[in-house]
């Protein structure tokens, strides 16, 4: 059996005589789609991680299942060729579904039933402090809020991406949890923001040539068949020896 080499794998592909993009590989397998699937989840894990460990409230689950699930879903759902206000409604539903268990497993309770009543009573509890100038030390609804968030913003941004294919939209609610969260740890260095930018390049990259691939196709024109990862190797490496030149840049003096 004879090996493919380089130049075959990345040989331009003609519109006369290479196949068009519905018989294409990736038509069937679409790996550009996983690709791109890959280094959101790298992006949006990293913000994730982030939160996640601040440590805002002892109590606060796992912001994981509820992330990853949200950016599993978007993806789902925007591969899904129908109405928007048919498709939001059920992804709604199934964050709810997922937060509420979440919430369930850090409630007491000997029942599922009494921990969903748990949950409502402390809501009630301090929805009237909050509207009668009550006070209230329960961390209950911080708690629900925050994996609201998470559920709601990861969503978005993953609908953005895959469905709108606009990675400048889809990166503004994990940047701005992001620069909010670490504002509150100055003098701290954070991995979580460089894994962030460099995700977020690639990310920028991908979508990208992805339009233009789309383009190229319309209008019939011959590209090489594996041109994102070429595109991507050398994104990588630039990236990676930006990040490095600014990390070793030495910080200008600071006057007390």
């Amino acid at each position: 059996m004879r090996e493919a080499n380089w130049d075959e794998i990345f040989a331009r592909r003609d519109a006369e005589t290479g196949p068009v993009r519905e018989q294409r590989l990736s038509s069937f397998i679409p790996w550009e789609d996983w690709l791109t699937f890959a280094i959101t989840a790298v992006v949006f894990m990293s913000v994730v991680s982030s939160i996640d460990s601040a440590g805002w409230v002892r109590d606060m689950p796992s912001l994981y299942p509820v992330g990853f699930s949200a950016l599993v879903i978007g993806y789902a759902l925007a591969r899904v060729r129908r109405n928007e206000l048919l498709l939001h409604p059920l992804a709604l539903l199934a964050g709810a579904s997922l937060v509420l268990l979440q919430l369930m497993a850090i409630v007491p309770g000997g029942s599922p039933a009494l921990r969903i009543d748990n949950i409502v009573d402390r809501m009630h509890i301090w929805w009237t402090a909050a509207t009668q100038n009550g006070i209230s030390a329960d961390t209950l609804p911080f708690i629900v809020l925050v994996l609201v968030l998470t559920w709601v913003g990861t969503y978005f941004s993953s609908w953005a991406i895959f469905r709108w294919r606009n990675a400048w939209l889809g990166l503004v609610p994990g940047g701005t949890a992001l620069m909010w969260n670490i504002s509150f740890i100055p003098g701290q260095f954070s991995p979580a923001f460089l894994v962030f930018v460099f995700g977020a390049v690639l990310l920028l990259m991908r979508l990208n040539v992805a339009r233009k691939e789309k383009e190229w196709d319309d209008a019939g024109v011959g590209y090489p068949e594996f041109i994102s990862l070429s595109v991507l190797n050398v994104t990588f490496w630039v990236t990676v020896a930006i990040l490095l030149m600014a990390y070793r840049m030495p910080l200008a003096d600071r006057s007390d």
